[in-house]
């Protein structure tokens, strides 16, 4: 008998079917936020943004792996039982399943991005934080400009360029370009793999890490660019609110 779909092609589908029944990662992250941070005020959230970061993380995560149990499971099911219950797992039923895990594994990491970015943004808005989404700076995107890009464009140097990638890698480049001015470039990332070498050319471009206080101490101790979140909130974002508002930026 000849299969109708490839065994790709079917374990492709099978996700695909699967993924509808998952909620997006922001809205799993805005639930994990709401139920982590409660009705906790934010003199609290400011002074353990650090642990809430990690905590709201752990809780999408969990979030995210019941959505997909039970939705995987419902796809899974129906496919191996179909036509015959009896019906034994031969070579196109074990490239089909491949096919289903290796696309479940890419969404997986597709996702962990993502929901770091979501939750710390939620955290900031939760915050009443001023920022500017997905500004488009010459040749760069950052996630957030700070205050505003309205300000940005009257005075570049006097804001706060932020973004957030779960991991740096090289990819910090793309970020802070010639064409992109700035007070500083803040990266907040949980990457505790980057060498001594690649923080020395960030610090070199006025680049600071942003990191969990516990990756800080346990990873980067000794590089001075590299900070907790609440050094960053209370040295750099707070600090500059009131000049900002002085100016009308937000």
């Amino acid at each position: 008998m000849t299969e109708i779909m490839s065994a790709t092609e079917m374990g492709r589908k099978m996700f695909a079917s699967a993924s509808v029944e998952i909620p997006k990662a922001k809205v799993i992250s805005l639930e994990a936020t709401k139920t982590m941070l409660g009705t906790k005020n934010a003199e609290f959230i400011k002074s353990n943004f650090s642990k809430l970061v990690e905590d709201v993380q752990n809780e999408a995560y969990s979030l995210y792996r019941q959505h997909q149990e039970a939705a995987c499971s419902k796809v899974l099911e129906a496919f191996l039982s179909r036509n015959d219950p009896s019906r034994e797992i031969g070579e196109y039923e074990f490239k089909t399943l491949n096919s289903f895990f290796l696309s479940l594994s890419q969404s997986r990491k597709t996702r962990a991005g993502s929901t770091f970015e979501d939750i710390v943004t939620s955290i900031f808005e939760i915050l009443e934080y001023p920022f500017t989404a997905q500004p488009d700076l010459n040749e760069s995107k950052p996630d957030y400009v700070i205050p505003s890009l309205e300000y940005y464009k009257k005075f570049a140097a006097d804001c706060i360029i932020f973004t957030c990638k779960r991991t740096l890698r090289e990819r910090w480049r793309q970020i802070v370009t010639e064409g992109t001015s700035g007070k500083a470039f803040f990266l907040a990332t949980i990457d505790e793999k980057l060498s001594e070498a690649e923080l020395s050319r960030m610090k070199d471009r006025s680049v600071y890490v942003v990191v969990p206080e516990r990756i800080k101490k346990e990873f980067y101790p000794a590089n001075p660019n590299v900070i907790p979140f609440e050094e960053f909130l209370l040295d750099h974002l707070d600090a500059a609110l009131p000049r900002w508002k002085r100016a009308g930026a937000y």
